[in-house]
């Protein structure tokens, strides 16, 4: 598990490298600016405040109606090596949403955005971004936690908050927080 975090974190590191020398992408295109850090956290922390109840609230009436066998991969591993606990919970609880938030949000919702479908305008003739980027994203981001129990359908949501979080703001940092809380 700490190698496949080690792999992650690697490959975001080859990614922002591949973006920003060969595609030539502004660290903004990626969402990574850093200028208003203060009000990204706020909106973070408090989306967080906003979601969390309904988010969990769904993952546990799955859970009740359903009964998955709720099982994760990080748990078993820690089950087996406790001496290892905090090695896995700094992969779980800080590399894991920091790598899944850029290559979810930073690179694929952000190329699906580019795309010109992406681009619809609303009743009053503004400009905006269309929510099938957000929805694929999401979809993506609940199928990478299949086997987790009842999991899936709840981060299908969270997915979707944190899509729209980088949809309104285009920027990492606020769904980063989320994630992290």
């Amino acid at each position: 598990l700490a190698g496949s975090s080690l792999a992650t974190l690697l490959s975001v590191f080859i990614a922002i490298g591949y973006l920003r020398f060969v595609r030539r992408a502004t660290w903004t295109d990626m969402g990574l600016r850093f200028h208003r850090a203060g009000s990204d956290v706020l909106h973070g922390v408090a989306t967080f405040f906003v979601v969390v109840v309904p988010i969990f609230g769904l993952h546990a009436l799955i859970s009740l109606l359903l009964q998955p066998e709720q099982r994760h991969p990080i748990i078993d591993v820690v089950q087996a090596f406790p001496g290892l606990f905090w090695l896995f919970f700094v992969t779980a609880v800080i590399v894991a949403p920091i790598c899944e938030e850029f290559l979810f949000r930073g690179v694929l919702q952000g190329w699906l955005e580019s795309l010109p479908t992406a681009r619809t305008t609303s009743p009053d003739g503004t400009p905006q971004l269309a929510l099938w980027p957000v929805t694929l994203t999401s979809l993506g981001f609940a199928l990478l936690h299949l086997g987790h129990g009842a999991a899936p359908v709840a981060l299908f949501f969270f997915s979707f908050t944190l899509g729209w979080l980088y949809q309104r703001y285009h920027r990492l940092l606020p769904c980063v927080v989320l994630h992290l809380c």
